[in-house]
C-alpha cells in the first residue's frame, strides 16, 4: 500500500552520537514547490552590508565579523537557505506556514530593523554563539517583503546550531 501526501513545510534533523564529542551531523529535507536556483556563496570578514526599510531606505548596516559559506535562494546574494560560519554557527531556513513578521512603524529605529531575506546572512556574519544572538534578536524588528516569484511573504523559520551543541529557532 502506498501513501501520498503533500508536505507543507521542511523537516530538519540533528544527530550526535555522544554529547561533546565534536561530531554533529545535521540534515534537512526540501519539500519546496519552486526551484530555489541556489548557488554556493562565500562571505568574508570585514565586508560591509545593509538591509532596507519597507520604503526602500537604509535599515541596519554592519561590517562582517566572521566569514561563512552558504547556499542562497532566488538569485539573491544574502537570501541564505543554509549556511555555516567559521565559528561553527549554522542555520537552515525552513518553511513554516502561519509564520508572521513584525510591522515596521514610522517610529522604528532603522538601525534596529532588518528584512527577512537579510536576516540569515546578518546572523552568520555577526555571531559566534546563540547566547549573543538571542540578546541581539530581542532588540531587532524583522519584517518580510513579498517575494515576486512566490507572490507572498515567505513564512520562514530559522533553525540554528552553535559549536557548543546549542540549538534554537527563530
Amino acid at each position: 500500500m502506498c501513501w501520498f501526501s503533500v508536505s507543507l513545510g521542511c523537516t530538519e534533523f540533528l544527530l550526535s552520537l555522544e554529547k561533546g564529542n565534536g561530531l554533529v551531523i545535521s540534515g534537512r529535507s526540501m519539500e519546496f514547490s519552486h526551484a530555489l536556483d541556489s548557488k554556493v556563496v562565500f562571505f568574508n570578514r570585514g565586508d560591509s552590508f545593509s538591509s532596507h526599510m519597507p520604503d526602500g531606505s537604509e535599515a541596519i548596516s554592519w561590517e562582517s565579523k566572521y566569514g561563512f559559506v552558504g547556499l542562497n535562494a532566488f538569485g539573491l546574494l544574502t537570501a541564505i537557505a543554509d549556511g555555516m560560519n567559521e565559528k561553527g554557527l549554522s542555520l537552515s531556513a525552513l518553511w513554516l506556514p502561519g509564520t508572521e513578521y513584525e510591522e515596521v512603524v514610522p517610529s522604528s529605529d532603522p538601525s534596529k530593523v532588518i528584512e527577512l531575506f537579510d536576516l540569515p546572512a546578518w546572523i552568520l556574519l555577526n555571531f559566534d554563539n546563540l547566547d549573543s544572538l538571542k540578546r541581539a534578536l530581542s532588540e531587532l524588528t524583522i519584517w518580510g517583503e513579498v517575494n515576486e516569484l512566490l507572490q507572498e511573504v515567505p513564512p520562514l523559520h530559522l533553525s540554528l546550531y552553535d559549536s557548543s551543541g546549542g540549538s534554537m529557532g527563530c
